[in-house]
């Protein structure tokens, strides 16, 4: 649902004038994250407070207590109707207790709400395909591939999930995907760093460390980096 940053500014104050700009602070809740020049656009409180509450729903979800995401993602839907995603997970909700044209209609008008909401797209082509609704499905499947392709994080979570699975050589070939999309993103580096320890390359997999060190913006990321190349150092 994406990455919320808070933006903090002085008060206003009848006796206080700021000629140029006002002073503000940027509260960053994840610094972990790289720091890309991703799109931004302001949301309001009743669109936080929505993630909130759908997020919520998705733990009570996950652990089963459906009675309680419900409600949650009423909450959701309520304080911001619009937020696509709450809908996307009453979807969810509705296909998990067996009510499949419900969740059918909700995975549609979350998508009108948002046509870039692909993981409810994947949802309902799913939905779509066991209920033999294949020409709409495969109209979904073909929109999905289409965005995904030019999408680095995708081939970069491809990586992540065949290299878990052992499939190193796969692996690598969706990491050199994503780096080829984009190549400013350390963690891809550090994917091959990965798949070439594992592979006992370890002369690339101190190379791609190296890379990913060059790539990152961090200073505490740098020192764990960093501590990993001198423990390959230590196996050569």
């Amino acid at each position: 649902t994406g990455h919320i940053n808070l933006t903090v500014l002085d008060e206003k104050s009848p006796d206080k004038r700021v000629l140029f700009q006002r002073t503000s602070i940027e509260i960053d809740f994840d610094p972990f994250v790289n720091k890309q020049p991703f799109e931004k656009h302001k949301i309001n409180k009743n669109t936080v407070l929505a993630m909130f509450y759908n997020n919520k729903a998705a733990t009570a979800m996950v652990n089963g207590d459906y009675v309680t995401a419900y409600a949650y993602l009423k909450k959701a839907t309520k304080v911001d109707p619009l937020f696509s995603s709450a809908w996307g997970n009453l979807g969810i909700l509705y296909r998990f207790n067996g009510y499949q044209q419900s969740a059918i209609d909700t995975y549609r008008y979350a998508i009108s709400l948002n046509h870039n909401n692909l993981t409810t797209m994947a949802n309902l082509s799913m939905l779509l395909h066991a209920n033999g609704l294949y020409e709409e499905a495969k109209h979904l499947d073909s929109y999905i591939m289409r965005k995904r392709a030019n999408n680095p994080y995708y081939y970069a979570l491809l990586g992540n999930e065949k290299f878990y699975q052992g499939a190193y050589k796969e692996a690598m070939n969706h990491y050199k995907k994503a780096i080829k999309l984009n190549s400013n993103i350390h963690e891809f580096y550090f994917g091959l760093a990965k798949v070439y320890y594992m592979l006992d390359e370890v002369g690339k997999a101190k190379s791609y460390i190296k890379k990913a060190m060059a790539k990152n913006h961090l200073a505490q990321l740098d020192k764990q980096y960093l501590v990993k190349l001198t423990i390959l150092n230590q196996k050569e």
